[in-house]
């Protein structure tokens, strides 16, 4: 035991602190407060906090904090903590806060999965190409509160590689706009309203084409299961109709057939271009 006040070591070379037991203590008052084993566990060096309830903390020259290992396990840094290679959260339901109010978290939902859940805006950025891919189950994008977009400032591509199919469903309207055209291209296409529906063109003199250009004995069918007189209407609000066909024209019907003109100077004319037989 040495007693004085102070007690300065100075040494011109290695400074040695050495015990046979391995242990070495720092003591306030002959109070133990910070003890070092250095053999009490193979290959492990110990320090221990001999006060219960005490933080272990690491200061910087002008007293600011750098480092808490608090008594309850948790380790606090004060700004930056960067970390040269893998960073492992081995518990379950192990959970990353961010923000001052903990606005935005990284939980591990206690199986093999992860839930990423933000107060705010959450923005999702990449210099390059990128992939989002689960190799088990469905990928579901929803807005609960407003509407999702999706901007491809040289094209969006919506794709099924495999044997799926593409379906877009809506509770509400589907409104598809383009500045130049829309094209629908399939082995079959179909589309199927329950309520009245139409085709229209409202650019000033451009055209409406419905065309079966395959060839062969393809149809070209319009079919109306109505019962009303105009079960079938075709109408010009202004103009003419004209009916064209590169072979025979025939008009069946199973009651009267009616051909009338409500102009006061029109006419009705059938005219026959056939030479031999009855025309």
């Amino acid at each position: 035991t040495i007693a004085a006040a102070p007690i300065s070591i100075d040494s011109t070379g290695t400074l040695d602190l050495s015990s046979t037991l391995g242990d070495v203590n720092f003591q306030d008052g002959g109070t133990t407060q910070l003890a070092f084993d250095l053999d009490g566990t193979a290959g492990d060096v110990d320090i221990n906090l001999k006060i219960d309830g005490d933080d272990l903390v690491f200061n910087q020259f002008d007293g600011t904090e750098v480092l808490r290992l608090s008594d309850d396990t948790s380790v606090t840094v004060a700004t930056d903590l960067k970390v040269g290679d893998d960073l492992s959260l081995t518990s379950d339901s192990a959970v990353i806060n961010m923000g001052a109010g903990n606005d935005v978290t990284i939980t591990h939902d206690g199986s093999t999965g992860v839930s990423i859940a933000s107060a705010g805006k959450l923005d999702l950025s990449s210099g390059a190409d990128s992939d989002w891919v689960t190799t088990a189950g469905a990928i579901v994008i929803d807005a609960e509160a407003s509407t999702v977009g999706i901007d491809g400032h040289t094209g969006v591509t919506i794709a099924s590689t495999n044997s799926g199919q593409v379906d877009i469903t809506s509770a509400a309207d589907i409104d598809i706009n383009a500045t130049t055209g829309i094209a629908a291209d399939g082995t079959t296409v179909s589309i199927d309203g329950t309520d009245d529906s139409n085709f229209t063109v409202t650019g000033s003199a451009k055209d409406l084409d419905l065309i079966v250009a395959g060839g062969g004995t393809q149809e070209l069918r319009l079919t109306s299961a109505g019962t009303g007189a105009s079960a079938m209407h075709l109408n010009a609000s202004a103009g003419g109709i004209n009916i064209d066909s590169a072979d025979m024209i025939d008009i069946d019907a199973a009651d009267e057939i009616t051909i009338t003109t409500t102009s006061a100077d029109g006419h009705i004319s059938l005219v026959s271009a056939h030479t031999a037989g009855q025309a």
